[in-house]
Order: C-alpha cells, then structure tokens, then sequence
C-alpha cells in the first residue's frame, strides 16, 4: 500500500468512525422515547461525509427536504431513511407531550368550562425562538379537548394505530387511509414503541372544500402505566405515490392522550395543530373556523364509536349485531359518495351544482352493473335538529322519499345505538299493498358537528335473513341520504374550535343518491338515467326548502 492510499485509508477509517458516532447519538436520542430500535445498520455504515449527517440533522428538524443535492445523497443510503424518520418521531413525541401533560405558556385553560385557547406567538416564541418565517399564504388551525369515552385504553390504542379501522369508525372525516410501511412494530401487549408511516385522505361535511391529504409519522409510546400517547406529524422527503402531490397540508406535531380508568373507560386528550394554505379553493368559514377537522369533534366521533361498540357487544342478538354491521357499511358507501365534490373528472350540472358519476361495478357490495350517483348540496334557514326532526318523521316521509310511492311508512324494528333516542337503525315498511317486496333499512346518527340520515332499499328477503344473524357483507347497498351540518356565517363571530358549537346560520344539508341504471357490464349507454336521477335529487331539494321557507 502506498503513502496516498494509506492515509485515503485512514481518512475513510475516521470518517467512518464519525458517521458512528453520529448515528449513536441519534440512536441515544430515539431510545429515550421508542425503546430500544434495531438500528443494526449502524455496525455497516459505507463511508460517506459529513453532509449525511447534516441532512439527517436537517430533516429531524423540518421533516421536509427542498434540496435536490440532499435528496440525492440520502436515495443513495436508503438505509438512513429508518433513522430519520424515527429521530423526527421522536422530538414530534417530545413537543406533542409538551401540549398534553406539561405545564407551558401556549395553551390557556378557562377554568368556567374547561375549554383551551391557544397563544400561537408564545408556541412559536417557544419552539423557533425569532426564527420563524411562516408563509403569509398560510392559517394555523389549533384546537384541544379532553373528555369521557367509554371503551378499554388498550383497545382504543389498537384503534387508532389501525389504518383499516379508520374509515369504519371516522367515515364522516377519512374517505381513504393505508399504512406505507411498518417501522417498528412495538410491544405486541401494549403497542409502545410503534412507529409507521400512513397515508390519510380526509373530507370536510359539506364536502364543498377540498380534501385534505397527509403522510404521516404515526409514533405510540406508553409513557407511564396505563398512560399512552400517540402522535401524528406530517412527514415528506422522498419522492414516491404520496409524496409527488404540492403540499397544501401540514400537520405540526398532534396525536392523542389514552388514559385508562377504572370500570373499562378512558380520558381522552386530543391535539390538533395544522398549517394550511388558506388560498386553497372554497377554503370557506366552516373549515376557517375549524369546526371541519377540530380536535373536539374528533373526540366526538370516537365517543359515538363507542356507544356503538358498546351496543354490540351487550344484550345484542346475533341478527341485531348483524344488522350493525350491515348499516356501517351502509354509512361507509353514502360518505363515499363526498369524492363526488373532490372528483374533478365527475360532470356538474352549473345550473343547480348537482354532481353526477357514473361507475362500472364489479364487486359485492355494490350491484352488479353501471351505478350513478348523484349529490347536491344547499341551505335552509333551519338548525340542524329542526331538519333531522323532519327528515326522522315517518308522517312526513312520503313528502320526499320516492321508496314510499306517496305512501305512509311503519317501523318494523328499531334499535338503538347511542345514548340520545333519536339515534338508532330501523326497518321501514312502506304501506304499499302492490309493492311488499322491498324494505327501507336506515340509521340515524346525530352529533354536535354533522347528523346523518342515510337509508337503503333492501329486498324483503335479504332484510329477513339479516334479522336472524345471516351474514350480510354480499348483501349489495345503493346508500341513500342526507347530511346535515350547522352552517357558519362569514363576517360573524364564529364558536371556538374547543367550544360548544353554535348554529348561527342555518343548516347545510347534503343529499346524495345512488341509483342503479344498467346491471349489465357490456353496456356504457345509460339513456336518461342521470336525468332522472337529478331530477329526484332536485325535487327533494325543492321539497325542503319549501318545508324551511326558503325560495325555490
């Protein structure tokens, strides 16, 4: 070996030296939250420079990458990515337990009502010091609630760290969620030490503002006994599906606090800490306001999950837990027809912003065959219990449901599904001597923040054989139905993201239909099916502004 190559040599061997270091640190840092990661990569480190290792230190800090140069260095050692993505992790934790448990200047407590207001220049002052440069085109949504949900903690933390769980117990907030890549599994007893990267796609009620888009670091730590923290933080560095999209979107570090309690319940702490660019198309008051994605209607919707699951599980025949299970996906299908809003490929009648889409179906939940589905959505000068206490009359309800043919209705069963007594799933009989063949299966779920009515016309054997336990996922669902939420008026004062919510300005209602218009596959010609169905979908429209003294 020569002179120059054996100081080349040496010069590799100290900056090899180095980057372990550097990696000992970054692993010192993340076992102080996750535990103790296989970061065995760390004893193959190929040589590399110190500008890895301020790339590194950059991203933990940003979680974003705009440099092409580092980008470049960081593809050609993917086995770095495994480390970043965990040391980001974990000072997301350390920031999210700050604004759960510890005492700081940013979140002010009335203690009238338990409510929480947030300070943003003493955050900011806090965590950038008089670095911070935030875009001018950008709004900070913030919002915190704690509260009651009635269900174990171990049970709730498997929850929510289960991408496939999210659309079936938040449907009216995630339309599509998948877990990228598992990191680190965690303890198999109690999930601490898990780190994944998700994909989250979330719709607004009204669906009018466009989708929200995320990919996230998703990290559980068991902080104490009994005591677990979960935090979601935007993440985006590589390019890659979920990555390519321009950003409109970011999640600071939020998440939830799981506290178990004892007879089965938990206390619940939600954070929601999101930038956004506010120049975004029909970015409007509802979301300005953050009624939209706040941490209480987050809270909120769990606490209805709950009482569901609750439901199901106590006194509940198998034919009755079937039925459960039939009007989730039921619920499932009417929400996704909200991408119909988000859809720019769907055609729109300008005239009256009736959406209209026409889809080949080949699976099971649907029928067979070319299915439309259309939706509008529109104001009344009504709250929203006044129109779910008219759409829930089963007087009134020939007055707008063409499934009635202008005839009265009789509830057949009824059961319950949470505390208030309006909320529950029915069979519906239509008083029609001629046409007994179909039944009207429906559920009703109100809440602070949105109320759903959503039915389907179910043949009468299919509906007899759910009743008595039969299997019911190949039971094919044309959802039907109306979404009401309290409509905030710009220019007035809007309620607090963590307050009860105020009805300043009537209801938005959004009313959507799916109608079969051919069950054979081989055909795309519909005729004047979607006229039709925008015909029925106007003359409900009609009919309620005529019933809430609106014009039409």
């Amino acid at each position: 070996m020569t002179i120059l190559e054996s100081r080349i040599h040496q010069n590799l061997q100290l900056e090899n030296k180095e980057i372990k270091q550097s990696i000992g640190r970054v692993t010192n840092l993340i076992e102080n939250f996750i535990g103790n990661p296989e970061l065995s990569l760390a004893c193959n480190i190929p040589s590399g420079s110190d500008n890895l290792i301020s790339t590194i230190d950059y991203l933990a800090k940003n979680g974003n990458v705009d440099n092409l140069d580092s980008v470049n260095l960081l593809n050609a050692h993917p086995e770095f990515e495994k480390i970043v993505m965990a040391k980001n992790a974990a000072r997301a934790m350390e920031e999210l337990i700050d604004h759960l448990i510890n005492d700081n200047p940013f979140w002010i407590k009335f203690q009238n009502n338990g409510n929480y207001e947030f300070d943003s220049n003493n955050y900011d002052k806090f965590y950038y010091g008089s670095k911070i440069q935030r875009d001018p085109k950008s709004r900070v949504e913030y919002s915190k609630y704690s509260d009651i949900v009635t269900m174990n903690a171990k049970v709730l933390v498997d929850l929510l760290l289960d991408s496939d769980q999210w659309v079936d117990n938040f449907p009216t907030i995630i339309s599509k969620a998948t877990t990228v890549s598992v990191i680190e599994a965690g303890s198999l007893d109690n999930r601490s030490g898990s780190l994944q990267l998700v994909y989250k796609k979330m719709h607004s009620l009204p669906p009018i503002n466009r989708p929200r888009e995320y990919t996230l670091l998703q990290h559980c730590q068991e902080i104490k006994t009994g005591l677990w923290v979960i935090v979601n933080v935007s993440y985006n560095m590589f390019g890659g599906t979920y990555h390519n999209a321009p950003i409109h979107y970011w999640k600071h570090p939020s998440g939830w606090m799981i506290e178990q309690l004892p007879n089965g319940i938990s206390k619940v702490t939600c954070v929601e800490h999101v930038e956004v660019n506010f120049n975004l198309p029909n970015y409007d008051d509802q979301v300005k306001n953050t009624l939209g994605f706040c941490a209480k209607r987050w809270v909120t919707t769990l606490q209805k999950t709950s009482e569901l699951y609750s439901y199901m599980t106590e006194h509940v025949t198998q034919g009755r837990r079937s039925m459960m299970m039939l009007s989730r996906r039921m619920i499932k299908k009417y929400c996704s027809t909200f991408s119909l809003f988000e859809d720019a490929n769907t055609y729109e009648l300008k005239s009256n912003r009736v959406k209209i889409d026409v889809v080949k179906n080949t699976t099971s939940d649907l029928p067979t065959g070319l299915v439309i589905s259309v939706a509008r959505s529109f104001w009344v000068p009504a709250s929203p219990n006044k129109v779910v206490e008219f759409l829930s009359d089963y007087t009134t309800r020939s007055q707008w449901d063409v499934l009635c043919n202008g005839n009265p209705v009789h509830e057949m069963i009824r059961i319950p599904t949470g505390i208030q007594s309006i909320n529950a799933i029915s069979i519906l009989q239509p008083m029609n001597p001629n046409e007994r063949s179909e039944m009207i299966f429906q559920e009703i779920m109100t809440g602070p923040y949105e109320s759903l009515i959503v039915y389907a016309a179910i043949n009468e054997q299919n509906m007899i054989g759910v009743t008595n336990g039969m299997d019911c996922s190949s039971i094919p669902i044309l959802a039907s139905g109306f979404a009401i939420t309290p409509n905030v008026i710009g220019g007035r004062a809007a309620p607090s993201a963590s307050s009860s919510v105020t009805h300043l300005g009537g209801s938005l209602i959004t009313v959507a239909f799916q109608v079969l218009a051919c069950s054979s596959l081989d055909t795309i010609y519909v005729g004047d099916k979607p006229s039709k169905a925008t015909k029925m979908v106007n003359n409900v429209v009609n009919t309620l502004k005529v019933v809430f003294k609106r014009p039409v």
